[in-house]
Formats: C-alpha cells, sequence, structure tokens
C-alpha cells in the first residue's frame, strides 16, 4: 500500500443501527451468525387490529410478511427539544433517524466539545406518514424528506456539510461515498452518513403483483433457485466517519477501513428503467478496487445486493465474475446477502449491508446467507472461485488484512461499492494521546487503584437505564477504557453522577445498590388514531 493511497483511507469510528428483529449493532450481529431471520408473518388478528382492510387481507396478492420494525413509533421529543406536536407531525423516518445518530455519534466517543465541522449525509424512503394524518392543528413545518439532514445538523448543532441523498436503493451507500469524499476533500473533519426507511402503511404486508419483483410466498432466496422475489423490510443505520490518519492520532476505536468507493449510473444500457445492467455494475466495482489501490485477490468476501429475484441475481453475479475475469482474480471469496435476514430496506438497504461487512472483516467471521440452498440455474460458479455460504465460516482467505467488499444497487442505475478492511491492529479505547485517567492516579502502596465513572443523563428513565447497561457491561471492558470513554466522550447533561470503584464487578455493585430501576418510559408520539391503524401505528 502506497503512502498516498493509505492517506486516502477513511475509518469507521462509530456505529448505530436498528434492523427488523436487532434493537442495535450487538444484537444484529448475533442474529446474523446464528443464521436468524426476522421476517415474519403477521395473523388475521393482528392484521385487523392494525387496520388492514379486509379487502387487503382477502386479496389473493396479499403476502402479510415483512421485516418488521418494533417501537419504530416511540420517540423522544424531549431529547432533542421538539415538542409534542412537531413529534407528532415528524415523518417516523426522521425519529427513528435523529435517535440512531445520537447513538452513532456517541459510538464514535463524539461531545460537542470534539468540534463541531461534522457533516451529514443521509437519505430515507418517501415520507408516507404525513398524507395519513388527519389533524388540522398539523404544525406548518416542512415535511419534505429532504429535511432530515438539516434536522439532525440543527438539533446536534452539527457545522459541516448537510445533504439529502436518494438514488432509491442505493442511496446508503452512496451516502456513505459522498461522506468519505467530502472528508478526504477537507470539508468536515467527522462525517455522519446513513439512510432509513420506515415502510407505511405497508408494515404488515404487501401484494405480490404477479411479474413484479415482490416474493409470492413471502420468503427471500438470494442467488437461489428458489428465488422468486424480495420481501420489504424497515430499518435504520448510521457510521461515523473520520480520517484514518486522524482517528489513529486521536485514539479512537477504528471499526473497519473503508479503502476505496466508487459511485456510477448504467445510463441506457439495460432493458429498461428499471432493469439492472451488467456493464455498469462491473465498471463501479473495478472503479472501486482502482480507488483503493489494494489487489483484488486479496477480497475474501462480498455482501452483495443480492434481493433475491430471478432478474436481478444472475446480472449481479455476472458483473462480479465479469469484474473478477478482467482482473485475473480467482482466489476464494465468499458471496453473501442479508436482505434475507432482515428484508429489502430500500434506501437503508446498503447500510445493513455495510455493517454487516464491517462486523465480519472485524471479528473475522462470515454469517450465513439466510435462504441460500442450491444455486439459480442461471449463475456459473463454477472456477470463479465464488460462492455463496448458507453457514457461518471463518474467514476464507488466509494471511494479509481481512477484506471484503459491499455493493448496493438502486432502480434507476445508480451503482455503489466499497471496499471495506479490518483495523489496523488493537485500536480499541486505549489510553489516547494524553494518557490513560485515573481517579487515584498513583494509589499509595498497599490501596488499589481505583477509576472514576461519571454517568450522566437528561431524564431519570434515561439515567436509570444508562446505569443499567453499564453495570451489565462493566465487567466486559478493561476498567481504565470504560473510564477514560465514560470521562471523555460522553456530552454531560443535567442529571450527573459519578461512582469511584476498582473494578467493573464493584462498580456494577455499586450501580445496583444506588439506582433503582425505572420503567421505560420514551415518550410515544401520539397521532390520529385512523391513521395509525392504516399506518400500521396503532398506539394501543
Amino acid at each position: 500500500m502506497s503512502a498516498a493511497k493509505d492517506g486516502q483511507a477513511v475509518a469507521v469510528v462509530g456505529m448505530a443501527c436498528r434492523f427488523p428483529g436487532a434493537r442495535d449493532v450487538d444484537q444484529y450481529w448475533a442474529n446474523l451468525v446464528r443464521g436468524d431471520s426476522a421476517l415474519t408473518r403477521a395473523d388475521d388478528a393482528e392484521l385487523t387490529a392494525a387496520g388492514v382492510p379486509e379487502e387487503v387481507r382477502r386479496h389473493p396478492d396479499h403476502v402479510p410478511v415483512a421485516g418488521r420494525l418494533d417501537g419504530f413509533d416511540l420517540f423522544d421529543a424531549e431529547y432533542f427539544n421538539i415538542s409534542p406536536a412537531e413529534a407528532a407531525a415528524m415523518d417516523p423516518q426522521q425519529r427513528l433517524f435523529l435517535q440512531e445518530a445520537v447513538h452513532a455519534l456517541e459510538d464514535a466517543g463524539w461531545t460537542p466539545a470534539s468540534g463541531r465541522r461534522v457533516g451529514v449525509f443521509c437519505g430515507s424512503g418517501d415520507n408516507a406518514y404525513t398524507g395519513l394524518l388527519d389533524r388540522p392543528d398539523r404544525p406548518a413545518v416542512p415535511d419534505s424528506p429532504a429535511t432530515l439532514p438539516l434536522r439532525v445538523s440543527y438539533h446536534l448543532d452539527l457545522r459541516g456539510p448537510s445533504v439529502f441523498v436518494s438514488s432509491l436503493c442505493s442511496t446508503a451507500l452512496t451516502a456513505v461515498h459522498l461522506a468519505r469524499r467530502s472528508l478526504l476533500s477537507g470539508d468536515c473533519d467527522l462525517a455522519l452518513a446513513g439512510a432509513v426507511t420506515v415502510r407505511l402503511p405497508l408494515h404488515h404486508g404487501y401484494l405480490a403483483h404477479p411479474g413484479g419483483v415482490a416474493s409470492p410466498q413471502g420468503t427471500l432466496h438470494p442467488f437461489d433457485h428458489r428465488a422468486s422475489g424480495t420481501v420489504p423490510g424497515s430499518g435504520v443505520g448510521a457510521v461515523v466517519l473520520k480520517r484514518l490518519e486522524h482517528a489513529l492520532r486521536d485514539g479512537d476505536t477504528v471499526h473497519a477501513v473503508i479503502r476505496g468507493s466508487a459511485l456510477n449510473n448504467d445510463g441506457a444500457g439495460r432493458q429498461s428503467f428499471a432493469a439492472p445492467g451488467v456493464q455498469g455494475q462491473q465498471d463501479v466495482i473495478l472503479a472501486a478496487l482502482a480507488d483503493s489501490g489494494i489487489e483484488p485477490d486479496s477480497i475474501g468476501y462480498v455482501e452483495a445486493h443480492g434481493t433475491g429475484t430471478p432478474l436481478g441475481d444472475p446480472v449481479e453475479i455476472a458483473a462480479l465474475t465479469g469484474a473478477r475475469e478482467r482482473l485475473g482474480v480467482t482466489t476464494p471469496c465468499v458471496i453473501g446477502a442479508v436482505k434475507s435476514s432482515v428484508g429489502h430496506l430500500d434506501s437503508a438497504a446498503g447500510m445493513a449491508g455495510l455493517v454487516k461487512a464491517v462486523l465480519a472483516v472485524r471479528e473475522g467471521v462470515i454469517p450465513p446467507t439466510v435462504g441460500h440452498d442450491e444455486p439459480n440455474p442461471r449463475i456459473r460458479l463454477d472456477g470463479t472461485g465464488l460462492r455463496v455460504s448458507g453457514r457461518t465460516e471463518s474467514w476464507p482467505v488466509p494471511g494479509g488484512p481481512r477484506r471484503a467488499a459491499v455493493t448496493a444497487l438502486g432502480i434507476g442505475g445508480t451503482n455503489a461499492h466499497l471496499v471495506v478492511e479490518e483495523p489496523p491492529g488493537d485500536t480499541t479505547d486505549g489510553p489516547g494521546p494524553d494518557g490513560p485517567e485515573r481517579s487515584l492516579a498513583d494509589a499509595p502502596d498497599g490501596a488499589e487503584q481505583a477509576w472514576l465513572f461519571p454517568v450522566s443523563a437528561r431524564s431519570p428513565q434515561a439515567f436509570g437505564r444508562l446505569c443499567g447497561l453499564l453495570g451489565e457491561r462493566a465487567g466486559s471492558f478493561p476498567e481504565g477504557d470504560v473510564a477514560r470513554s465514560l470521562q471523555r466522550h460522553r456530552a454531560a447533561h443535567p442529571l450527573r453522577r459519578a461512582w469511584v470503584a476498582s473494578s467493573g464487578a464493584k462498580l456494577a455493585a455499586e450501580l445496583r445498590a444506588a439506582v433503582a430501576p425505572l420503567p421505560r418510559q420514551p415518550v410515544t408520539v401520539t397521532v390520529d388514531p385512523r391513521a395509525a391503524r392504516t399506518a400500521g401505528l396503532d398506539p394501543r
């Protein structure tokens, strides 16, 4: 790797997500490794309670399956100083992304004291929610999807570029590519990139029209002989990016490194506007590899778009095999696709794939592709080194850094491709440039070394939940790392308290003794009951 190319590397220093069946990154990874699928089928009673009309429920093409996102109607409006009336009128997609933006920045250790030149690059699906409301007192606030990054920048006081991104199914990876470019050009010091999709009113199923892309069976089989279409899902994900050299200088935790990225469009080189194109997809793969400066045969895993459609899957594989043939690559490489685990998340689809790939290179484990058994007969992998795995396995390429590629393809032809690499050595939260922070820097002879653990939150409920989470996880990490993260990388909120302890076990015991458990009481947005039932947001 040349010094010039190494200087173009961008670190993933923070992540957050909420996908079907997963409330956070840890649960998402556990589900993936186990091979779980979060595609769920609603029964008739549930559909009735959700307000799905009988003519829809009885329609022969209705499939009551989706990758459902539980609790997506819950929003802590007070945290963002948003009035209840404004929160009730906000698109749920914007509420979700605001909350996950905070979680991703917290995971990155960002606080306002770190600097406010933070760029925001994100996208969402269409705002179907506003049309479902029947509120004469609806506040006069913009309801355009394009306000999503602007809300994040405003409510978190971020001063970098704030750009709405939309390229349909490739929106998320397009946002990551643009965020990376912004970092490398010096427009910002930190970049938040991501996307969100909440499908309304299809949260409890969809109509699989004959000849369409939706699965009539409600099952998704990427690259498989049973592939009959895709299944919709809802989700949100965000990553925080920083130039690698700056992340290492600042002692940040690096989850993975983005070595290269590329973006293009198929143009007219396809059968129709909605059809995929082989040449455009092949070109974007070659461009991303060239941008990364790595050896193409070092890629051990490709997280594909993998919609599970009889047409799209063979085209995607043809582009991948064509690119490898052009480069003369036949080394082992596993292909995977996460859509059979969570559904097709539309604008947020690339976030599900990217977070999976980041975790795969970080952990050295490739999760199975759920629903894959026997390849689609139109897919030819013999002699290519490529294969689709239906089981959890270790990294297939021995030696050298673990590297993966991630693809996202949008209806309309915008293709995005990223090259992701494992973190360089041990980049977990260490002492940092100014050394470790202890409450008793040098304990007297015979005395236990102790650490200071400050905790703060904006509400008693949040404070109690945070203390409970800290008590659960304190023993899983070095005490010094936990103390340093709490001291330096968390914003100070109105409710504050600190504990001094010499071990994670003692801290957990003190937290249990000092903090009574409080019920989970997020602010539940109240919407018109008829609209709520139609949208699958029934507050009952």
